[in-house]
C-alpha cells in the first residue's frame, strides 16, 4: 500500500535471493529472482483478506466482524457430512452449488488463518477444511474436469477467485502437489484475460492472484497489462463512458452492480500488485479514482447507490441499495491507499460521506477486517472532511439514466431506447422487471430505506413510480432483454449544474402504447409532464380484473399504514385498505407519517386514484434464488387512470420531496414551477425564482416556447434545451436525445445580446442583436451537450 515504506530492489540482491519453494520443491513457472516478491505478495494478500496482527479484535467494529466470521465457519463445519460429498445440502455437480462449497472452505481457511478468531489455528477446523477442499478439488472442479459454457461464469470466474484465496490463506499447510493440483485447476479453466467490463476484470484477478501463487512472473504481469483495456473510456458495449454512464451486457445501465464488481476487483488487483516489480502505474489507478466522482457519486444518497443502475441485482434478496453502496465504499478506501496522496484525500472524503450518512449504518455490516479497519480510520480520522452531498443533475445519456440532487433529496428516472434494453432477466432473475426501464422514477431522501427491506419482493410491479403502463397480464420475464424501436431518450444538464431535464418517448413493450414523457429537475421539485399518451386494440381484462386500460403512475410509496395519512386539497382520503378512492378534479396531494414527507400538486391532470395496500410477496416469486418466504409492506399509491385506448391523453404533476402539507397547498397554489407546454409537439416548464426553462422538442420540426406570454424560445428541430437567465447573462444548453442526428439545428432566442463566450465545439452564434440565433451541429455528439453563455444588456 501507498502508505507502508517502500521496499528498495537492486537487480544483484533479485538475482540472489532464494527460489520460491514449497516444501523445498520448485514450483513450476516460479522465478528465482522474484521470489520474494512472490512471497510479500501471498502476505500481503494474507493481510487484506484477515486483516493481519494488527487489529484488535477486542474493540468494534472487529469484535462483530470476528463473530460473523466465527459463525459462518463454525457452521459450515458442524453442516460437514463424515465423508464424500462435503454438504448433504449442495449439489456440487450444480455449478451454483460447487461456488458455494467453495464459499464455506474458504470462510472456514478464513477463520483458521485470521488472529483474534476463536478457530485461528484450530487443528480440528483446518482437517475439517482440508478434507472438504481436497475432495472438490478431486471430484469436482480439476484440469480434467469439462468446461461447460452455460455456466462458464461460475467455473472460469467464481470458483477460482475462492480457490486462489484458499490457496492463500492455507498455503504454509499444503504440500506442492495439492498446490498444483489447485492452481492448474484454475489455469485449466482461466488461463488468460480476456472478456470485457467487469467480467475482464474479474478474469485478471483470477489470473495476477494464480501468478503469485505459483511464482509467474509473466502471468502477474499479463494481469496487470490485462486492465489496459477497461481504462479507456468506451464508445460503444461494455465499460465506462465520457459521461459516467456505465454499461455491461452490451445494453444494460449496470453502475452500481457489475460496475462495483469491477471496481472492486480492479482495487484488489492493484493492492496485490502495489509496491511489487508488476505495479500498475499511477496514471492507471488515476484513472480508477476519476469513476469514483464521475460515475458512483452522482447515483449515491444517504449511503444508497440507486437501484436505477443496478440492473438484476434489485431481485436479490440479500443485496440491497445500501448493500451496494457500502460494497463501493469499501472499495473506494481501498483505492484510496493505492493512490496518490491528493488522490486519497479526496477519495477518502467521498468515502466519509457514504459511510458517515447511511442512517442503516450498513458499511459496519459486513466486509472483511481490513475494511472495516479502513472505515473505522478515516471516520475516527477528524482531518478528514466529509465531501458536501452533490447538488444539481447528472445526465448519463450513455446508459439511458439521470440523477438529480435538490434541497434535501435526490431522484433518478431510469428509462430505455435503441440503445440500453428495458430491463434484464436471466438466470431466472428479475422476473418482473418489467417496467423498471419504462420512466421508473426513485426518490430518496424522506425515508432512508425506502428501497430496501423487502420493498422488491411486495411492490407491486405493476405500478412502479413515474410509468405510464397497459395493464395488460404479463408472465415472468415477458418482453425482457428488448431494446424498444425509438431514438428519443436522454438528459441534459444545464451549464450551472443545477438544474436538468429527462424525456423519454415511450414504446411500450408487447403493447401498442406510445406516449411523451418528460420530466424537469429543479432545486425544490420535479415536475413530470406526459402528453400523446395512445393506445389501441385494449380489450379484454387487465392484472387486476378491471377492463384493460392506461394508467400513469404518480408514486407508490412504501409506508406505515398505520401512521402513514394521505391528504387531498386539504381532506383526508379514506383509510379503508384495498379500496381505490377516485377524486375527479384534484389540486394537491400529501403523504406523511413515518416513512416521511411528499407533497405533490397536479395542474391540468384529473381524476386521481389513491389506494391503500398491505401487500404480500416472495422473493423467489422475483428470482429463483430467492426465499419462498412470505413477506409484506405497506404501500400507497398515487396514478392517473386515462381509460381503454385513450386517443391522445396527458397528464402533469409536481413532486414536492419533504414539502408539509401547508407547504404543498401553499405551491399548488402559486407554484414557483409552471408548466407552460405540454403537447404532443413540445414540453416546456419554468421555475421562475432560479431563471430557469426547460424545453423538450419532440418532432423535427420543432417549436417555440413563450414565456410571460410572448415568444421566448424557438428550435428548427427535435433536442432539448435549457435556458437560464441572471443577471446580465444568458446561458443555453442544447442535446439531441436521439443521438444519431446530423441535421444542424437553429435556435433563436427573443432576447438580445452584447457578446458571446464560452462555445462548445459545433456551437455557431449567427447573430446577437436584435434576437440571439445560433446553429449547433449534433453530428456524432452520442448525446453530449452543447452550450453557450450570452452577455445580455
Amino acid at each position: 500500500m501507498t502508505n507502508r515504506p517502500k521496499r528498495r530492489r537492486s537487480r544483484t540482491a533479485l538475482l540472489l535471493v532464494a527460489a520460491l519453494t514449497v516444501g523445498g520443491v520448485v514450483l513450476p513457472g516460479s522465478e528465482p529472482a522474484f521470489a520474494d516478491e512472490f512471497s510479500s505478495a501471498r502476505a500481503a494478500w494474507t493481510g487484506v483478506l484477515t486483516g493481519g496482527a494488527s487489529i484488535d479484535v477486542s474493540v468494534e467494529p472487529y469484535a462483530s466482524g470476528v463473530v460473523r466470521i466465527d459463525a459462518d465457519a463454525a457452521g459450515d463445519r458442524d453442516s460437514m457430512t463424515a465423508s464424500g460429498e462435503p454438504w448433504a445440502d449442495l449439489d456440487t455437480g450444480d455449478a451454483a452449488g460447487l461456488l458455494e462449497a467453495f464459499r464455506r472452505v474458504k470462510a472456514m481457511a478464513l477463520a483458521w488463518a485470521t488472529q483474534g478468531s476463536s478457530l485461528s489455528g484450530d487443528t480440528a477446523l483446518l482437517a475439517s477444511t482440508e478434507r472438504a477442499l481436497d475432495w472438490l478439488i478431486a471430484n469436482r472442479y480439476n484440469a480434467s474436469t469439462p468446461a461447460v459454457p452455460a455456466t462458464w461464469w461460475f467455473w472460469e470466474l467464481g470458483i477460482p477467485l475462492e480457490l486462489n484465496d484458499i490457496t492463500v490463506l492455507l498455503y504454509a499447510e499444503r504440500t506442492s502437489a495439492q498446490i498444483t493440483a489447485a492452481m492448474d485447476a484454475v489455469e485449466h479453466f482461466r488461463p488468460t484475460v480476456t472478456r470485457t467490463g467487469a467480467n475482464r476484470v474479474w478474469a485478471a484477478l483470477v489470473v495476477g492472484v494464480r501468478g503469485v501463487v505459483v511464482g509467474d512472473g509473466a502471468k502477474v504481469a499479463a494481469a496487470r497489462d490485462g486492465l489496459a483495456a477497461v481504462l479507456p473510456d468506451v464508445t460503444s458495449g461494455d465499460g465506462f463512458y465520457a459521461d459516467g454512464s456505465f454499461v455491461q451486457h452490451q445494453y444494460y445501465a449496470y453502475t452500481g452492480g457489475y460496475g462495483v464488481s469491477l471496481l472492486s476487483n480492479i482495487v484488489r488487483l492493484l493492492m496485490l500488485l502495489d509496491d511489487t516489480p508488476w505495479e500498475v502505474p499511477p496514471a492507471s489507478v488515476a484513472t480508477v479514482g476519476s469513476w469514483i466522482s464521475r460515475s458512483f457519486d452522482p447515483l449515491m444518497k444517504n449511503g444508497a447507490l440507486m437501484d436505477t443502475a443496478r440492473g438484476r441485482e434489485i431481485s436479490r434478496e440479500q443485496s440491497s441499495d445500501h448493500d451496494a453502496g457500502a460494497l463501493a465504499a469499501r472499495a473506494v478506501l481501498q483505492l484510496a491507499e493505492t493512490s496518490s496522496a491528493a488522490q486519497r484525500t479526496a477519495l477518502r472524503s467521498i468515502a466519509k460521506r457514504w459511510i458517515a450518512s447511511d442512517p442503516l449504518g450498513s458499511y459496519w455490516h459486513a466486509g472483511s477486517l481490513t475494511e472495516l479497519q479502513l472505515g473505522r480510520t478515516v471516520i475516527d480520522d477528524s482531518t478528514a472532511v466529509a465531501a458536501a452531498q452533490l447538488q444539481g443533475t447528472w445526465a448519463f445519456n450513455r446508459m439511458d439514466r439521470v440523477a438529480h440532487h435538490g434541497a434535501g433529496f435526490s431522484f433518478a428516472v431510469s428509462m430505455s431506447s435503441s440503445r440500453i434494453a428495458n430491463y434484464e432477466s436471466i438466470n431466472s432473475e428479475n422476473l418482473r422487471g418489467w417496467y423498471t426501464g419504462d420512466g421508473m422514477t426513485s426518490l430518496y431522501g424522506t425515508d432512508p430505506d425506502q428501497y430496501g427491506g423487502d420493498y422488491w419482493a411486495t411492490v407491486n410491479p405493476y405500478r412502479l413510480p413515474g410509468t405510464t403502463v397497459d395493464t395488460l397480464v404479463r408472465t415472468a420475464g415477458a418482453s425482457k432483454n428488448i431494446r424498444p424501436a425509438v431514438d428519443f431518450v436522454g438528459s441534459l444538464r444545464s451549464i450551472s449544474g443545477r438544474s436538468g431535464v429527462a424525456a423519454q418517448r415511450l414504446d411500450a413493450a408487447s403493447s401498442t402504447l406510445v406516449a411523451q414523457k418528460g420530466w424537469f429537475l429543479f432545486d425544490d421539485e420535479v415536475v413530470a409532464v406526459g402528453a400523446g399518451v395512445t393506445a389501441t386494440g385494449q380489450t379484454g381484462t387487465g392484472w387486476d380484473g378491471s377492463p384493460r386500460r392506461v394508467e400513469t403512475v404518480m408514486d407508490q410509496r412504501r409506508v406505515s399504514l398505520a401512521s402513514q395519512t394521505v391528504i387531498v386539497d386539504g381532506s383526508a382520503a379514506a383509510a379503508t385498505v384495498g379500496t381505490p378512492q377516485i377524486f375527479t378534479d384534484p389540486v394537491w396531494a400529501h403523504i406523511s407519517g413515518a416513512t416521511g414527507s411528499v407533497g405533490y400538486t397536479m395542474p391540468g391532470t384529473a381524476p386521481l386514484t389513491v389506494l391503500r395496500e398491505h401487500r404480500t410477496g416472495t422473493w423467489n416469486t422475483i428470482n429463483v434464488n430467492g426465499s419462498t418466504d412470505q413477506c409484506s409492506a405497506d404501500f400507497i399509491s398515487l396514478l392517473f387512470d386515462h381509460g381503454t385506448n385513450p386517443p391522445a391523453a396527458r397528464y402533469s404533476y409536481v413532486v414536492l420531496p419533504g414539502a408539509t402539507a401547508a407547504q404543498t397547498q401553499t405551491y399548488a397554489a402559486s407554484p414557483e414551477a409552471v408548466v407552460l407546454l405540454n403537447t404532443a409537439q413540445v414540453s416546456a416548464v419554468r421555475d421562475s425564482t432560479i431563471g430557469t426553462l426547460g424545453s423538450i422538442f419532440w418532432t423535427t420540426a420543432g417549436g417555440s416556447v413563450p414565456v410571460d406570454g410572448s415568444p421566448f424560445l424557438v428550435s428548427d428541430a427535435a433536442g432539448e434545451v435549457i435556458t437560464e437567465t441572471a443577471s446580465r447573462t444568458l446561458q443555453v444548453s442544447y442535446t439531441d436525445p436521439t443521438q444519431v442526428s446530423t441535421t444542424p439545428v437553429h435556435l433563436e432566442i427573443k432576447r438580445s445580446a452584447t457578446a458571446s463566450s464560452a462555445l462548445s465545439p459545433g456551437v455557431t452564434v449567427t447573430q446577437l442583436t436584435p434576437t440571439i440565433k445560433l446553429t449547433i451541429d449534433p453530428t456524432a455528439a452520442a448525446g453530449r451537450p452543447f452550450t453557450a453563455t450570452f452577455s445580455t444588456q
